[in-house]
């Protein structure tokens, strides 16, 4: 049974660990003659399948932490609908969480022609000048996939590129979604004001957004709490710092991709073992401080009309987290070491 499956315990500090699962368009808009989109190349780059996605469920299982894997299902009108149900039936043989996630610009992938069409104009990634009755048919087809899959419906939503908008959350709302994770200011500044939170919780047309975690690196630099991005000393300060602020609960921004890289001389496709270690040393430590426990965004929605009446009433403000030099300084050094061997 995995530590985080069963009640919420509300004296502990929640931290969800969360992967967009999401293939590659590979440069196929910039080049389409003789690019094309990629997706076992960065999930399963090695016939052994031993790196990439496996990896992750394998640390994610050894350490009994429930994720939540934000599952990309627009590239199913390039890939067809088996190629993404292959990870997430691996990801539910591990007892994760399957959420949904969208990509707009896989859309175009619906036209015939669509070489002609990237060739000629910029392709869309988000639901910019898109009305709500749109946005709703768009998140529908995502449902019917889902049902297809014979997987459980989706309650919470990330969009693409961190990308919301407020007529998004109202088709949200409308297709019986509860909570969405899409806000990280560091990422991207949303043009609503009404959706500029940091590090607190904020009800939007009857969804309940958990933006992803963001602080301040060295006390200066903005940055989302990522892994890819962190050094486990950055990443621990943060998650104790979050502990005398009242924040809501830490979200870790994370990406399937990330677990592997290409050797700059060779090439060969590797495990990222600095990121797998980061990710290995996170669960570790959350399951031995007793002041934190792991969550997931199934469970946060099954507190959203609580969160909500809470968050109403409580009209907070943003929360401010930050890091000292020497965190950060450690971060860009073993970040930039990963990028050489």
């Amino acid at each position: 049974m995995l530590k985080n499956s069963g009640d919420i315990n509300n004296n502990k500090k929640k931290v969800i660990i969360s992967f967009d699962a999401e293939f590659s368009i590979n440069g196929a808009f910039a080049d389409p003659e003789h690019k094309q989109p990629c997706a076992d190349a960065i999930f399963a780059p090695n016939p052994d399948g031993t790196e990439g996605l496996t990896d992750i469920l394998t640390i994610l299982s050894a350490h009994q932490v429930k994720a939540t894997f934000f599952a990309e299902v627009l590239n199913s009108y390039y890939f067809g609908n088996s190629k993404m149900l292959k990870y997430v039936q691996q990801m539910i043989e591990c007892n994760q969480d399957i959420q949904l996630h969208t990509h707009p610009c896989w859309l175009i992938f619906k036209e015939k022609n669509w070489q002609d069409k990237v060739s000629s104009r910029l392709v869309c990634d988000d639901f910019d000048g898109t009305c709500k009755k749109d946005i709703v048919k768009v998140l529908s087809e995502c449902l019917d996939i889902f049902k297809q899959w014979d997987v459980p419906r989706p309650v919470a939503y990330r969009a693409g590129n961190l990308h919301p908008k407020l007529a998004l959350y109202d088709a949200l709302d409308e297709l019986g979604f509860t909570v969405s994770s899409s806000v990280d200011l560091p990422i991207y500044i949303p043009k609503e004001p009404q959706l500029r939170t940091c590090n607190k919780a904020i009800d939007v047309h009857n969804i309940t957004e958990f933006p992803v975690t963001s602080f301040k690196s060295m006390g200066i630099r903005e940055k989302a709490l990522t892994i890819t991005g962190c050094s486990f000393m950055e990443m621990k300060k943060v998650l104790t710092e979050s502990l005398k602020k009242d924040t809501s609960p830490i979200v870790i921004l994370s990406h399937v991709h990330e677990f592997i890289k290409k050797q700059p001389i060779s090439g060969k496709v590797v495990k990222n073992k600095v990121n797998l270690n980061r990710l290995n040393q996170l669960c570790q430590f959350i399951n031995q401080d007793s002041r934190f426990q792991f969550t997931t965004f199934a469970q946060l929605a099954c507190q959203a009309h609580k969160n909500k009446t809470q968050e109403k009433a409580a009209k907070k403000s943003n929360c401010t987290l930050s890091t000292p030099v020497v965190h950060g300084l450690w971060t860009l050094t073993q970040n930039k070491v990963n990028d050489y061997f």
